[in-house]
């Protein structure tokens, strides 16, 4: 069975690496994160043997094995921070709002 990722629960943060699920295996890198107005999330990517092939994608993809696997995920679902640090970060790294 495929686990199917709920649109509004998935978060993507720039770094993150994950591979295709085709033929290809290619790993592709999170560039930047942005909402247009009133439209789901989206990410840019990029495979890590050409930087310059950057495309856009809907973040949900990205939560979805039938196209993708996490390698290297920063922000994973569900998980938040109060800080705009990776929700793996030590203690001493968040600091606290002022």
């Amino acid at each position: 069975m495929l686990f199917k990722t709920d649109k509004k629960d998935f978060r993507v943060a720039p770094g993150n690496r994950y591979r295709k699920s085709d033929d290809t295996e290619l790993v592709w890198i999170i560039k930047n994160v942005y909402t247009p107005n009133g439209f789901e999330t989206h990410a840019r990517a990029y495979p890590s043997n050409d930087p310059s092939d950057v495309r856009l994608y809907a973040a949900s993809v990205f939560g979805d094995v039938r196209f993708f696997d996490p390698i290297h995920v920063q922000v994973e679902v569900g998980k938040t921070s109060g800080s705009k640090a990776p929700a793996f970060a030590e203690p001493a790294t968040l600091k606290p709002a002022e």
